[in-house]
């Protein structure tokens, strides 16, 4: 019997000083207090897509003619998009074919006077193409992706 409790006390001492460690190391599980500066200065998330999905034929709507978005082979800072796009907006920025180069994970921009030009995708199927120019005009296209069909020629 007195081997029992000698093991039971040795263990129990062996035991004790974990379960003390653990009673006195609570979680802090108040959230610390969000200011309103950090919450100002926090970017919005943005996916980040590898370039092969940014390809493809986008449009605006389906009477519209698509919008024509290739990549080269290039990697890293090299890698460019090539976007043409149709008559119907050619005429009006008065420039068919940009290269554009990554941003970030969601966004390609060129920027050659006096247009500014940026291509967002939002989702895996929706894109935002922005349109700037110097003189102070925007255009703004929401697309969609459109695989159905080719670019009228």
């Amino acid at each position: 019997m007195t081997r029992f409790f000698s093991f039971s006390a040795a263990l129990l001492l062996s035991i004790s000083p974990a379960l003390a460690a653990n009673a006195t190391a609570q979680p802090d599980t108040k959230p610390a207090p969000a200011t309103h500066a950090a919450k100002a200065s926090a970017p919005e998330h943005k996916g980040s897509y590898p370039t092969a999905l940014f390809c493809g034929t986008w449009a605006m709507m389906s009477a519209a003619d698509a919008i024509e978005v290739a990549a080269n082979r290039a990697m890293g800072p090299a890698a460019r998009l090539m976007l043409t796009l149709p008559p119907m907006y050619s005429r009006v920025v008065k420039q068919e074919h940009f290269s554009l180069s990554r941003v970030d994970g969601a966004s390609w921009t060129t920027s050659s006077p006096p247009l500014k030009l940026t291509f967002t995708l939002q989702s895996e199927n929706t894109a935002l193409l922005v349109i700037d120019s110097s003189e102070g005009h925007k255009m703004e296209l929401p697309l969609y992706r459109d695989d159905t069909r080719t670019q009228n020629p």
